[in-house]
């Protein structure tokens, strides 16, 4: 079976969406699946065309056309769009639904008529309800919904009731760790933001954190892992505060790093401003048995049960994060429980074969 997998970025990146992706498609592979992918060039300078472990890659100038509402560069997307997908034959679409590139595959779909799965990965409660919006069209048009959280897909019913008939919560697990977790180290405390630098995510807010605690452990470390456009408005952030020697920057990582970068730190920080669908970020720490801090929102309050497998915290609070962190490195013995019940947490709830199961299944259902 062809599938045509549709995400707004992919590796190198290395956010949630995209950690996921670089390892689901490998392990539908196995299975039998063929996979073209389709995504954007985001802020790096990246080949139009690409391969990921033979599997073609896409990239198009989806979200510069269309914010800049350029119409050329729009054309010019649909119709190379058009022959990908003339090209690759698809027998069914997945979609990851987080941006409006979705507008081009509607644009490019008449002539296909293959099914559509659409994977709600992010909250959709800022996006416009109006009847022509493009999320009331998605909702509309796709024939199956998947959500990474039931937050997301109550948000979605809310929307749309009948949504509720053709949906279904899988959760994106994560495969197991190749790597053992590296014993809990308070020597120093190092506390540990990755992902895509983005305004979204809030790694201004913990390094607002690091202000507060530095000032009663001078050897606090803030490593951030990642890139994206707000990356020099953090580090023009740290010499404003004068912690630039608490913060490291380690700009892009290769995504198969992460969990060597997750056993150096003593503390996983996720404090997300909007309303995060699911919490990737939060797994990956708990596979490797590190407590985590994170935002009280949105699908993170299903990963984490406050106090027993990690914290949460009000949003847009630093002050909260810094309690938090003060709190942990105080009471090493609490930091260390919370990281054991979060690995059995990801273990037992969120099992990377049952993922896979799931999603096997969907697409027999629909395409097969």
């Amino acid at each position: 079976m062809r599938i045509l997998y549709w995400t707004q970025l992919f590796r190198p990146y290395i956010g949630g969406v995209e950690v996921h992706t670089t390892k689901f498609l490998p392990a539908m592979k196995k299975l039998g699946y063929e996979f073209c992918v389709v995504t954007s060039h985001g802020s790096l300078a990246l080949p139009d065309v690409d391969e990921y472990d033979s599997i073609p890659v896409h990239r198009f100038k989806f979200q510069s056309s269309l914010e800049n509402k350029n119409a050329e560069e729009i054309f010019q997307n649909i119709k190379r769009l058009k022959e990908v997908k003339e090209k690759f034959k698809p027998d069914l679409v997945h979609i990851n639904f987080t941006d409006p590139s979705i507008f081009f595959h509607f644009r490019t779909n008449n002539s296909l008529q293959v099914k559509t799965i659409v994977s709600f990965r992010l909250s959709v409660e800022n996006n416009s309800s109006r009847a022509n919006s493009l999320l009331l069209q998605t909702l509309e048009n796709a024939d199956w919904i998947t959500t990474s959280s039931k937050a997301i897909k109550d948000e979605l019913i809310q929307l749309n009731p009948e949504v509720g008939e053709y949906s279904t919560v899988i959760y994106p697990s994560l495969e197991k760790p190749d790597i053992d977790p590296v014993p809990v180290s308070f020597l120093p405390p190092v506390l540990l933001c990755f992902g895509r630098i983005v305004n979204e995510k809030g790694f201004d807010l913990a390094i607002e954190a690091v202000s507060i605690i530095s000032k009663k452990y001078s050897g606090i470390k803030l490593i951030i892992a990642g890139d994206g456009p707000a990356k020099d408005e953090l580090i023009k952030k740290t010499k404003k505060l004068g912690i630039e020697n608490n913060v490291d920057f380690l700009g892009w990582i290769n995504p198969d790093e992460i969990p060597n970068i997750i056993n150096k730190s003593s503390i996983v920080i996720v404090p997300s401003r909007w309303k995060e669908a699911f919490g990737q970020v939060a797994l990956q720490a708990m596979q490797l048995g590190r407590p985590v801090i994170a935002a009280d929102s949105g699908g993170l309050k299903e990963i984490i049960d406050n106090k027993l497998n990690g914290i949460l915290v009000e949003k847009e609070n630093p002050s909260a994060i810094a309690e938090a962190v003060i709190f942990l490195i105080e009471n090493k013995k609490n930091a260390l429980n919370l990281g054991l019940n979060g690995k059995k947490t990801a273990q037992d709830k969120f099992s990377w074969d049952e993922n896979i199961n799931s999603f096997n299944k969907l697409y027999q259902h629909l395409g097969g």
